[in-house]
């Protein structure tokens, strides 16, 4: 490889200055570590992240509400966007939600699958907030399916479907 690089870290990200060549990618891609992001076009500038990233987008009928309601899961949540948009975050999970104020909740089909590493943990964490287990909101009871995952399902107040488990 003749090119020469430095990197600085920015807030997790890595901003790599220097010739962007072919090789770059090929020498990283092995590594397992970073994976290629972004390369600027026109620029000697190449974004890394540590890892690829899927974000779930669900409808709410009040945002607010759903932050709420997320908060009360262990979820830390933030309206953006002049309040047209709710993030909620626990830990590396993230989902958004944007406005839909007509949704009718047993008509929703939005819905998610989120993988984590402690699905009983995350379980016991969403039973302090003491939600039914029948109904509109709800959580599932944790079980080993038969497709070979440990799981639990959240209903939010919206309807939403998300699926929380791991691999067994």
């Amino acid at each position: 490889m003749q090119a020469v690089f430095s990197s600085v870290f920015v807030r997790g990200v890595i901003r790599v200055f220097g010739t962007l060549q072919q090789e770059f990618s090929a020498w990283n891609e092995g590594s397992g570590y970073f994976h290629v992001a972004e390369a600027r076009a026109g620029t000697r500038e190449l974004w890394l992240m540590e890892k690829d990233k899927s974000i779930p987008v669900l409808p709410s009928r009040s945002l607010e509400r759903t932050i709420r309601f997320y908060s009360r899961l262990g979820f830390e949540g933030r309206l953006l966007a002049m309040g047209t948009w709710a993030i909620v975050t626990c830990g590396d999970l993230e989902l958004h939600f944007f406005p839909y104020p007509q949704l009718q909740p047993a008509e929703n089909y939005g819905g998610c699958y989120l993988r984590v590493s402690d699905v009983d943990g995350l379980a016991a964490v969403f039973g302090q907030a003491e939600l039914p287990r029948s109904g509109i909101p709800r959580v599932e009871c944790v079980e080993d399916k038969v497709w070979r995952m440990r799981e639990f399902a959240l209903i939010d107040e919206d309807g939403n479907l998300v699926r929380i488990g791991r691999p067994i």
